[in-house]
Order: structure tokens, then sequence, then C-alpha cells
């Protein structure tokens, strides 16, 4: 699932969307945010967000780009 999710965000039309929110559920969610982040999440809770920006003009270069992580929150720390 987490290999589909990357192929659906790098086939994203550069000129369609600037910005994109990606909701889902663990395990996908927690695989997600640590390839983001680029390291390991000991927790990915319930309701967790991770905002990660990307150094890029293009969708299909963003997980190879240099990346920040903004935040990364959850709930009952």
């Amino acid at each position: 699932m987490f290999i589909l999710l990357k192929d659906i965000i790098s086939a994203i039309s550069d000129n369609q969307i600037a910005s994109l929110a990606v909701f889902g559920h663990n395990p996908t969610a927690h695989i997600f945010a640590e390839e983001l982040k680029g390291e390991e999440i000991d927790k990915f809770s319930t309701c967790a967000m991770i905002y990660v920006e990307f150094y890029t003009d293009s969708w299909k270069d963003c997980f190879n780009s240099k990346k920040t992580t903004i935040f990364f929150d959850y709930p009952k720390k």
C-alpha cells in the first residue's frame, strides 16, 4: 500500500496541485511518515500529523528531493 501511495503522489501533474494533504491509517501512515521524516518514529498514534516541505517543483521528484519536517505531533504524549 505504501508503494502505491508514493506512486500516486509522484504521478500528480505539477501544474495542478501546489500543496497536498494525505490522510490514512496505520500501518501505512506510520511507514509513510517515517519515509518523509527520514528516521524511525516510535509512535504514530491516532490523529498524529506530520508536515513536510519538499524542495522541488515536481511531485515526481519529491521523495528524492531535499525535505524538511516542519512539525510532527500527536495527542496523548
